[in-house]
């Protein structure tokens, strides 16, 4: 097992600059996606699905490279699930983990990255780059 494997909160933002001070209300609808992933690596290969709710599970795929001690970098496909809401969704990610401070206290393991639907649904156009951070569940 590697460093992916495990439950993950993903939170996806939208490509807003704009500092959000204290409104709440714009930190809320900067987010435009909230899932709970459950991700296996194992010798380079990484599997699991993204649970946006009882109708909306993508699966995923993809590989994880250790670039050097402190930096691992993973690549997913995500894909929707037939006879759901998400047939026919196809998403790109690409990540990596967020750096492990030597000193850092309460510090849970982290991915940043990047995620791009390969296919327009909806209202997402295919080719919308969106950041995104995943958080170790413990």
């Amino acid at each position: 097992m590697t460093l992916v494997t495990g439950r993950w909160t993903y939170r996806g933002c939208r490509n807003d600059p704009t500092l959000i001070g204290d409104s709440q209300e714009k930190a809320y609808d900067n987010i435009f996606a909230e899932t709970v992933s459950a991700l296996t690596g194992t010798s380079g290969v990484v599997t699991g699905v993204f649970d946006m709710g009882p109708s909306h599970i993508r699966g995923v795929e993809g590989t994880d490279a250790p670039i050097d001690k402190a930096t691992v970098v993973v690549a997913l496909r995500g894909f929707g699930h037939e006879a759901t809401p998400t047939e026919g969704w196809r998403y790109h990610c690409h990540t990596n983990d967020g750096y492990t401070w030597p000193s850092g206290e309460r510090q849970v393991p982290t991915f940043l990255g990047t995620v791009v639907p390969a296919v327009q649904h909806g209202a997402a156009p295919a080719g919308y780059v969106a950041p995104f951070i995943a958080i170790r569940q413990p």
